[in-house]
């Protein structure tokens, strides 16, 4: 489903705001990988980041939801060219996937362009299960 976002708006949109999560084949994400990159306008401007206070990230790279260490966020993850990507541990579960793919936004800093972005997001379970998707988003003054 495409989202339409106002150029540097810092708040960013949401880009997965109707995500559910699910894994048939295990209770945990352990050893899964989450990769969220975006492609489109110019490229150093744009941002994956994290909003709200569920998840936080340390100065290791540790994600946590609460006290709770439910991955490692990649150095430098979301920022221009870099992908957005996560390596989970068996604390993450189905339930905390999806509340981070809610809590992810896109926004631009610095940007003069307004040329459309595509949000690629890919999902592996840990346990052999993909699911990818893309996400247009339209870019405004």
């Amino acid at each position: 489903m495409p989202v339409s976002y106002q150029r540097n708006n810092a708040a960013g949109v949401a880009f997965a705001s109707a995500a559910n999560v699910s894994d048939i084949g295990s209770t945990d994400f352990d050893k899964g990988l989450l990769t969220i990159s975006v492609t489109g306008g110019e490229v150093a401007s744009n941002r994956i980041f994290l909003t709200g206070s569920l998840f936080t990230v340390d100065a290791q790279g540790n994600l946590r939801r609460g006290s709770v260490v439910i991955g490692t966020v990649a150095s430098g993850a979301g920022i221009g060219s870099q992908p957005f990507s996560v390596a989970f541990n068996s604390s993450a579960r189905s339930s905390t996937v999806t509340e981070l793919l809610k809590a992810l936004r896109f926004s631009t800093v610095g940007s003069t362009s307004n040329h459309w972005r595509r949000i690629s997001v890919s999902l592996f379970d840990g346990d052999g299960g993909r699911t990818q998707g893309i996400v247009p988003v339209t870019v405004t003054t």
